[in-house]
């Protein structure tokens, strides 16, 4: 007896759902293959668009990352803010914290007041 042969389209489905669910092992269960398998699938990314079927945009992560940087946040409360596992909240602040920062102070640079000249006469001017 040989090995079964499954179709692109049928791996794909399975190891979308595995990254839905973030689960391998029940999903490989359900649709009764090994889950050394559906781990091999996942390694030849046989997700279509990656950016695009990932669970969290870049703009969403960076919020995040921002929220936890701004608000000095720990991982742990920002993970029980956003229902993220903590993990994922500390890679995301190791792989992208220092791009947020930059962002960060451009803002800051952005929203500096400047010095205005508040006129109380037609001759004095006050600085604030």
């Amino acid at each position: 007896m040989g090995y079964k042969k499954f179709t692109t389209e049928f791996k794909r489905k399975v190891v979308a759902e595995s990254n839905a669910r973030h689960e391998v092992k029940s999903v490989a269960k359900e649709y009764g293959i090994d889950s050394s398998t559906l781990f091999k699938w996942k390694k030849q990314n046989l997700d279509e668009d990656k950016e695009e079927n990932a669970p969290y945009s870049r703009e969403y992560i960076k919020m995040v990352v921002k929220t936890r940087l701004t608000k000095n946040n720990t991982s742990k409360s920002c993970s029980q803010m956003f229902k993220i596992p903590e993990y994922l909240i500390t890679f995301w602040t190791e792989k992208f914290g220092d791009e947020v920062r930059k962002e960060i102070e451009a803002e800051q640079q952005r929203n500096k007041r400047k010095p205005r000249g508040i006129h109380v006469t037609s001759s004095a001017v006050y600085w604030k």
